[in-house]
């Protein structure tokens, strides 16, 4: 099924309307490595609908208004710029979100952590972003372009932080960066607003690092669903009535090119903030909102 909106905003109504309409009601996931039964603890029933495409012609338009859906700015920017570290810290997205402890294993780490697929996932630890981008550099008309994320060693393990993201591919065509994310598993409600931030954003870094405009993107989700506890929320947040919410234009210092930002967040998780007067205000803004996520964890 083929959703089209110009931006999240929109997209996420036309979701909700998809799946409270037309999806189905499947039997409780039991599997004590799956969170959506809170490994095992709580079996809950989903309303799913399997195999849809969100395309979204605007990808800055990323993030729900506050008056449709809590959504914490801070976190999601932190989730950008852990995902992008090489050998980052489990410790260190904990403090933004608390819940992801949920996922460590009994050492202490995420088997499956997106940083570690992208930034170290080939079979010789290369950063599998920075070959996608050389590809690109070298044939901006490539097709190889793929980040993998899921690996065969995932089903046989069966880690407590299985990816929900499968692949991400991007393409150069007409001087514009596109990209498609495949979802093997999307909540619709709790977790798709944060993965349509992350992974637009990243586009667009990457878009900013090539020297190209920024394209369309498309949300595969091969299982979009929202739980039986969530139904209620989700029927509330169709009565929504407020505008979309577009990003501006980003700027340099890109994360990809620069460390910086990974500097300014590992000292605002020491308690060293630094002064953010020499950043452009794009990048203002986000990092004030990481800070203020972490000072409401610490309380």
């Amino acid at each position: 099924m083929f959703v089209d909106a110009n931006g999240f905003h929109e997209g996420f109504h036309r979701l909700l309307e998809l799946v409270l309409d037309r999806g189905g009601v499947t039997e409780p996931i039991t599997s004590r490595y799956s969170v959506g039964s809170q490994f095992g603890s709580r079996p809950r029933r989903t309303r799913e609908v399997v195999g849809v495409v969100l395309r979204m012609r605007n990808p800055r338009d990323r993030m729900l208004p506050i008056d449709c859906r809590r959504f914490d700015v801070g976190f999601a920017f932190a989730n950008y710029l852990w995902t992008l570290t090489p050998g980052a810290d489990p410790k260190a997205i904990v403090q933004y979100n608390r819940r992801g402890s949920l996922f460590l294993d009994s050492t202490g780490v995420f088997q499956c952590a997106i940083p570690h697929r992208i930034t170290g996932g080939g079979s010789q630890g290369k950063n599998l972003l920075v070959e996608a981008m050389r590809i690109l550099r070298e044939d901006p008309s490539s097709r190889r372009a793929i980040v993998p994320i899921i690996t065969p060693e995932d089903l046989w393990e069966e880690p407590r932080d299985f990816p929900c993201v499968s692949s991400v591919q991007m393409f150069i065509r007409s001087r514009k960066l596109h990209m498609v994310v495949h979802m093997r598993s999307q909540s619709l409600v709790g977790v798709l607003p944060y993965d349509l931030f992350l992974f637009t954003l990243l586009q667009e870094s990457v878009a900013l690092q090539l020297d190209v405009d920024l394209g369309e993107y498309q949300h595969i989700c091969n299982s979009l669903h929202v739980y039986e506890d969530e139904f209620s929320t989700a029927s509330d947040l169709l009565k929504c009535e407020a505008g979309c919410v577009e990003m501006n234009v980003m700027v340099e210092p890109n994360p990809l090119s620069s460390d910086l930002h990974f500097r300014l967040e590992r000292d605002a998780r020491s308690g060293c903030h630094l002064s953010l007067d020499d950043l452009p205000m794009y990048w203002q803004h986000l990092h004030a909102q990481l800070r203020l996520t972490l000072q409401r964890n610490q309380l």
